[in-house]
């Protein structure tokens, strides 16, 4: 206590006599020499602070901007991804409905829901289902030819057996020689065989093989595929044929259901 009121007499003396007279002037500039350095250093720090905050502040701002353009950029591109996919998607249907495939049967425009493997049956899921027309052993085709036929319905959707089930048979004839024949799937791969060739018929590898309409559960005209094998067996009647699918059985997914006026009504 009494060093501050030592400390408040003297400040008191010294700005009194500082009024009255100019004899501390020297003092005064010796202590403004002393003292600005550290004036100079107090602004800098303060600059530096000041500056850095901005910087900082800028810097976050700037993050935040990047982030915000990140994921409007993402949302554009899924976007662009979704109508790219649209469009092409508009052409396979455009292609799909100006197929030379398609005749003058009826027809219903179905997509493959879901690939069925559990059943131990080659087959797939379409969205069309009694409700909407289809029936028991109704046509399947793609953009190229035949995928198969209705196996089961329910009231919105259908179960197809591929024609590569090699427990399809599908009655079939050389487009170009008018033979007649089955063919049925294979264990093994997606091709199929056709049963009941004989070994002098007269074939070659690329022959078009169409469905006959025999039986009138399925439309005839359409193609099933081409050869792509034929040997013959000594001693054995019939030939060994070998036919490549026309239809892109892993690929399609927009199809069509076809029934003539006869098959529609059975």
């Amino acid at each position: 206590m009494r060093r501050f009121l030592v400390c408040a007499i003297l400040s008191f003396l010294t700005i009194s006599v500082d009024k009255q007279s100019s004899y501390l002037n020297p003092i005064r500039s010796v202590i403004s020499v002393v003292v600005s350095p550290v004036h100079y250093f107090v602004d800098f720090q303060v600059a530096t602070i000041s500056f850095a905050g901005d910087y900082f502040e800028q810097k976050k701002t700037l993050i935040e901007s990047a982030k915000s353009l990140r994921t409007q950029n993402l949302k554009l591109s899924a976007k662009a991804q979704r109508y790219s996919a649209l469009e092409r998607e508009n052409a396979r249907l455009r292609t799909l409905l100006g197929s030379p495939v398609i005749v003058d049967e009826k027809i219903i425009l179905a997509r493959i829901l879901a690939i069925e493997t559990n059943s131990g049956f080659k087959q797939v899921v379409i969205n069309k289902g009694a409700k909407t027309g289809a029936y028991v052993g109704q046509a399947l085709l793609d953009v190229s030819g035949v995928l198969g036929q209705i196996r089961s319905t329910s009231a919105y959707a259908s179960n197809v057996l591929l024609i590569t089930d090699p427990s399809h048979a599908l009655p079939v004839e050389v487009n170009r020689t008018g033979l007649r024949a089955v063919a049925v799937g294979s264990e093994t791969s997606n091709v199929l065989s056709l049963r009941y060739v004989p070994v002098d018929a007269e074939l070659k590898v690329g022959d078009l093989i169409i469905s006959s309409g025999l039986g009138r559960k399925f439309p005839g005209g359409y193609p099933v595929g081409k050869i792509i094998r034929f040997a013959k067996t000594p001693g054995e009647p019939f030939a060994e044929v070998t036919v490549e699918p026309s239809a892109d059985l892993s690929r399609s997914r927009e199809v069509l259901l076809v029934s003539s006026d006869a098959s529609g009504e059975n």
